[in-house]
């Protein structure tokens, strides 16, 4: 059997999380809650609540497991701009939040039109904060505050490992992750 390393480069998904928490945690939040699809074998999903996590513990706030969703549906995706069901029992049994956590934006963005649904006010009542800043981030009815994920330097780390393989370099696999946020925007 022939085994091969490859190079690897990825985000920090946990870093970026702890980062996005953190962020919200420093603008006065304590009740945060987080929202996820399944993980389903998806490390950056994985990584992205552990990142959530940690921040809540290390600047000593309750974890509270009512104010975790880790089950979104997928079906969100095809109507963002609607109201989501399994979002708006979600909101509707964690009255205490006021802040949540996206593990992207299209989540974020479905987490948003639902609060608005329910009459509930952006920013005002309910910060939210997705990931990965798609374009849609900032044209929505209240401005999604997300992370903007460092692609460009992720691009750059995997051409150099390409170059340098194609250059017959005797280099061991390397595993590289790149700071996963470049830029939080709200």
């Amino acid at each position: 059997m022939i085994t091969s390393e490859i190079d690897c480069v990825y985000h920090d998904h946990y870093h970026g999380a702890y980062k996005t928490t953190q962020y919200l945690i420093e603008n006065g939040h304590q009740e945060i809650g987080y929202i996820s699809m399944a993980f389903d074998g998806v490390t950056s999903r994985e990584d992205r609540y552990r990142g959530y996590l940690q921040a809540m513990l290390d600047h000593d706030l309750p974890v509270n497991n009512r104010n975790i969703y880790l089950s979104c549906s997928e079906d969100y995706m095809h109507q963002l701009n609607a109201p989501n069901m399994q979002l708006e029992s979600f909101l509707d049994h964690t009255s205490a939040l006021t802040a949540v956590v996206c593990a992207d934006d299209y989540i974020a963005t479905s987490c948003l039109y639902t609060a608005i649904s329910m009459q509930i006010l952006v920013s005002d009542q309910l910060s939210i904060i997705g990931f990965t800043d798609i374009q849609l981030a900032s044209l929505l009815p209240v401005p999604l505050t997300t992370a903007r994920q460092a692609t460009e330097k992720l691009g750059q780390a995997a051409v150099y490992r390409v170059i340098k393989r194609m250059d017959n370099s005797r280099e061991g696999a390397l595993t590289i992750k790149i700071d996963s946020l470049s830029h939080l925007y709200a």
